[in-house]
Formats: C-alpha cells, structure tokens, sequence
C-alpha cells in the first residue's frame, strides 16, 4: 500500500507522498478551483474533487486521471463518503442541495432539501445563490441518519435516509460552517456557526452554546473524541485564534502556540491524518496550512507553494495490487 497525500487548492490538486504535505512535481486539474476532496473506505484509488464553478471529478485509479462527473452542479461545497453503505457519496452544493450517489459517482438522485419551507428565505452575502450546503454530517452505523449545516438556513436533519427533512435555525445559529460528529458517540455534535459555537448531546434536538466569536471550523478527534479544536475569530476572515477542549467540549482553552495572535486570517478547516493521529492539520481562510501535535500544540507552517482549501489523506493500491484485486472481483 502507498500512503499519499491530496492537497486541494486554487489551481488544482497537489500530490505526494511524503509524511508531511510539501510543494511536489505532480499536480493534476490543473488551474482548477479545487474546495472538497474525499475518497471511498471501501476502493481509496476511487475519489471525488469538486471545485468552486465547475463541478465535481471522480478518478478510478488513485488520482492519475481525472473526468468529469455528469451531475448537473457548478459550485461544490463539500463531498462526503459513507461508513456504513459501500459506494455511498454525498455532495453538498450551492446554492444549497444535497445529492447522493451509491456508486461511488456513477449516478445521482437529488435529495431535495430545498423542499423545506424555509429554503426560500436562505441566502448568502456574498453570492447571489440562494444559501449553500457546507457541511454534511453521516452517522458511522446508521445511514438513515444524515446531519446537513446550510450557511444562512441552519442545521437540516433526516432519519429516514433522506425522504424528510427538519430544520433547526432557533435553538442554533441559522449560519452554518461546520458540524463535526462524536463517531464514539453520534448524537454529540459540534456546530461553527456565525454566532460562535455549539454544542448538541441529543442529535440536534437541543443546542447549548459555547462560545460567542465567528467560527467556520470544529473537530471532535476521530480517535479521541475527549479532544476538540474549534477556530473562532473576532472579524469574518481575520483575527482568528485556535481552542481545544479536554473535555468533551465543556471547556475551552487557548492553543495558538506557534501563532502571533491575533492571526491574520481564521482557520477554515481541521483535518487529521488517519496515519498519525497525534496531528492535527488546519487550513487557513488565506490558504495556509498549518499542523501541530494534538496534545502538545504548537503550530507550524507547511509550505507547499500553494493557496490551500482541502486536505485528504490516503492509503492506496499500487498498480500491480490493484490488478490483482481487479482479477479477484472478475472471479
């Protein structure tokens, strides 16, 4: 197995190979405004990038070759692959829809969110497109359960696989960034909102707010879920800092070591690399990328010579591997 790394970015995807992303020969959709990036559990050399303006990608053999998806979208903003349902994919767009693919990319139904009441007062400050689809939440075990975080429409629910939905824009703040699950725990959820951040315990039933700055970015560590990291910041885009939680999300401290603060910028994503689970990645609202060891923070700068916006990481066949399991499916 090779283990690669898919850094997304303004004019395209960045591909390498070593433990930590840096500027590498090989690039691929070149001058493609790449903003989500995720690859399939179940066959790592299939994944989807979509980019802001022309749709989604897909490629069968590990990132080599692109090709464009027939679904009918312009502005990706997130794709997310199932745990629990081989070949399951959804893709969040603006203005806000939610699609889903159960072969890995092939074909595509529209899940229909925009059916909820409230979609037709959902907008966005900065597009003409009414609201857009940020962030898609799936339950580890459970695929009829699926959490949506609309930006200016709130937080969208389904727990029967997608034929309803439920909007809750009251009890959390309407403009969603984020929402970060407790794998160990799915009805624990994170939400980065423009009112600060939230804490659900009950799926979303009830919300507790934690703290009150600008967020777009939270995470519960995958392996760890007592760990979190949010990045608020007291102006939309700038003056950011980076907490963690030690607790679950109860309370919050500072963990900018590394950093002058306050940042120009604000931290748009976290990511952590399945191979080392002691990292944290955070990509910035100015395209850097930065990481830190969860526990002992203090943050460093990757410079890979590009404005970043996604990060995935990915455990792959090698040609000869993928042959062989190819003729092993034929069988």
């Amino acid at each position: 197995m090779k283990l690669r790394t898919f850094i997304g970015h303004t004019k395209g995807i960045l591909i390498n190979d070593s433990d930590v992303p840096k500027e590498t020969e090989l690039t691929v959709l070149v001058d493609e405004d790449i903003v989500a990036l995720a690859h399939d559990p179940q066959d790592a050399n299939c994944m989807l990038a979509g980019s802001y303006g022309r749709g989604l990608f897909r490629t069968l053999d590990g990132g080599v070759n692109w090709s464009r998806v027939e679904l009918n979208v312009e502005y990706v903003r997130t794709v997310v692959f199932s745990d629990c349902q081989p070949g399951t994919v959804y893709v969040g767009i603006e203005p806000a829809e939610l699609f889903r693919s159960r072969d890995s990319g092939v074909s595509w139904e529209c899940l229909h969110i925009r059916r909820l009441p409230e979609a037709a007062t959902w907008s966005l400050p900065y597009s003409p497109r009414s609201g857009a689809l940020r962030t898609v939440a799936l339950h580890p075990t459970n695929p009829r359960v699926i959490y949506g975080g609309v930006e200016q429409g709130g937080v969208i629910k389904s727990i029967d696989g997608g034929k309803a939905w439920s909007l809750d824009h009251e009890h959390v703040d309407k403009d969603v960034h984020w929402i970060a699950m407790d794998r160990s725990r799915p009805d624990v959820l994170l939400a980065a909102t423009g009112d600060g951040l939230f804490l659900s315990k009950d799926g979303a039933l009830s919300w507790a707010k934690l703290i009150d700055d600008y967020t777009r970015a939270a995470m519960i560590h995958p392996l760890d879920p007592m760990i979190a990291f949010a990045g608020p910041a007291h102006q939309v885009g700038e003056h950011g800092r980076i907490i963690r939680s030690r607790d679950g999300g109860e309370n919050w401290e500072l963990a900018s070591d590394g950093l002058k603060l306050p940042m120009d910028d604000m931290v748009e994503f976290f990511v952590s690399d399945p191979r080392r689970p002691d990292t944290v990645f955070a990509i910035c609202s100015e395209g850097r990328l930065l990481y830190s060891h969860v526990r002992k923070v203090n943050w460093q700068v990757v410079e890979c010579g590009a404005m970043v916006q996604c990060l995935d990481f990915v455990e792959q066949a090698g040609t000869q591997e993928r042959q062989t399991r190819r003729r092993e499916r034929e069988r």
